[in-house]
C-alpha cells in the first residue's frame, strides 16, 4: 500500500497532467477585430447601426478596437451563420470537438442587452451583458425592452440539473464600463465561463433542437425590441476543438471528457480545475510549473497513462478520483494533497523529488 504522501503526490500529478492537456490541439480559426465586410467573420449591419474600427492609440494606428452601435428594432453583430452570404472559411466544431470564444469588450453607461452566444448541433452557451430587468427576449416583439433598468453585470447561461432543455442563468456583478475578457468553452454538453481569466460559472449546457451551429457576438436582436447603446470590442477569438492549457495568471476548467494524446507535452502555469462530472485522461506529458495549481474537484476523475509532474512551486489537490494506469509515472517536486474524500489508486511508478 502506498503511503499517504505518495497517494497525494500521485493524485496531484495525475490530475495536473490530465487537466492540462485538455483536448487535442487545434489552431485558433479566427483572431481578428470585426468590421463591415471582414473576411474572417460573418457580419450583419442593419441600416442605422455601425461596426467601425477605431484607433484608440494615436501612436499605433490600425484599428485597436471596433465600435458597434445599435438602433431600436435593428441588430448589429458578427460571428458565423450559414444562412448568410458572407460565410467565412471555417465552421464551428461538433459537440464532441468543442468550441471556444473570447471577447474583450467594454459597454456604455446606457448599453442594454448585448450578448455573445453560440450553438453546436445540440447545445448552446450564452453571455448576456447589461441585461435589462424584467425583459423576456422571447416576447420582446410585443412588450419591448427599451427604457427598462439594467443589471450592472453579466448573465451566463446553463441548464437545470434535472432538465437539460430548461435554461437557467448565473449573474456576476461587473463594472461594464471597464474592458473585461469574457471566455466560454462549450464541449460535450458542458460549458465553462471565465471573466478576466477567473472561472465564474460552469456546469451542464442547455440543449437545443436547432440542429445547426451559429455564433453571434453583438446585438443579434434584429427586429426584436432589444439592444441599446454600444459595445466596444478590442479582441475577438473563436476556436473549434480547443485546448485547455492554463497560462500564468489564468484559470481554466475542464467540464467534459478530454484526452491528452501520447507525444503531447502540456504545461500549467496558472490554475486548472477538473470539475464534477468531468474526466481527464493523460497519455502524454503534463507539468505543473512553479505557481501552477491544479484542483481535481469532488465528482471528477483523473486518469494518468503518461508522465505527470508537479515541479517546485507547483501544487496539486485531489478531492475526486485519481488513477495511475500501468506504465505511467508520477513525479512530485512541489505540493500534493489528497483530501479526506479523495480516492487515489496507482498501478505504476510514483516519485517524490527532493
Amino acid at each position: 500500500m502506498l503511503p499517504c504522501f505518495a497517494l497525494f503526490e500521485r493524485a496531484v500529478l495525475a490530475l495536473a497532467l490530465l487537466a492540462l492537456f485538455g483536448a487535442s490541439r487545434a489552431a485558433v480559426v479566427v483572431d481578428a477585430l470585426p468590421y463591415e465586410g471582414v473576411p474572417g467573420w460573418t457580419d450583419v449591419v442593419f441600416s442605422g447601426t455601425t461596426m467601425l474600427q477605431e484607433d484608440t492609440d494615436p501612436d499605433h494606428p490600425g484599428g485597436e478596437s471596433t465600435l458597434l452601435t445599435t438602433e431600436q428594432a435593428r441588430g448589429v453583430w458578427f460571428g458565423w451563420a450559414d444562412f448568410r452570404p458572407d460565410l467565412p472559411g471555417w465552421r464551428p466544431g461538433s459537440s464532441l470537438e468543442g468550441n471556444y470564444v473570447r471577447v474583450d469588450a467594454q459597454f456604455g453607461e446606457s448599453s442594454l442587452d448585448w450578448s455573445t452566444y453560440f450553438y453546436d448541433e445540440t447545445y448552446h452557451a450564452s453571455i448576456l451583458y447589461a441585461p435589462s430587468v424584467g425583459c423576456d427576449a422571447h416576447t420582446a416583439n410585443n412588450t419591448g425592452c427599451y427604457g427598462r433598468p439594467r443589471l450592472d453585470g453579466v448573465l451566463f447561461g446553463l441548464a437545470e440539473d434535472d432538465d437539460p432543455y430548461q435554461g437557467r442563468t448565473v449573474f456576476v456583478p461587473l463594472d461594464l464600463q471597464q474592458t473585461h475578457t469574457y471566455e466560454a468553452l462549450l464541449r460535450n454538453g458542458s460549458v465553462a465561463y471565465h471573466v478576466d481569466g477567473v472561472l465564474v460559472a460552469s456546469g451542464r449546457a442547455a440543449r437545443s433542437d436547432r440542429g445547426l451551429p451559429i455564433v453571434v457576438i453583438g446585438d443579434g436582436s434584429g427586429s426584436s425590441l432589444t439592444g441599446q447603446g454600444f459595445m466596444r470590442v478590442s479582441r475577438a477569438v473563436f476556436d473549434n476543438a480547443p485546448t485547455l492549457d492554463a497560462p500564468a495568471g489564468q484559470t481554466r476548467a475542464n467540464v467534459a471528457d478530454q484526452m491528452n494524446p501520447a507525444g503531447t507535452d502540456l504545461e500549467v502555469a496558472g490554475s486548472l480545475q477538473n470539475v464534477a462530472g468531468a474526466r481527464l485522461r493523460n497519455l502524454g506529458g503534463l507539468a505543473m510549473l512553479g505557481g501552477g495549481r491544479f484542483l481535481n474537484m469532488a465528482g471528477a476523475t483523473l486518469e494518468n497513462g503518461g508522465t505527470l509532474q508537479v515541479l517546485a512551486g507547483g501544487a496539486f489537490r485531489n478531492e475526486g478520483s485519481v488513477f495511475g494506469l500501468p506504465l505511467s509515472v508520477f513525479r512530485n517536486g512541489g505540493q500534493m494533497n489528497n483530501a479526506a474524500a479523495g480516492l487515489f489508486r496507482n498501478e505504476a511508478s510514483l516519485f517524490g523529488l527532493s
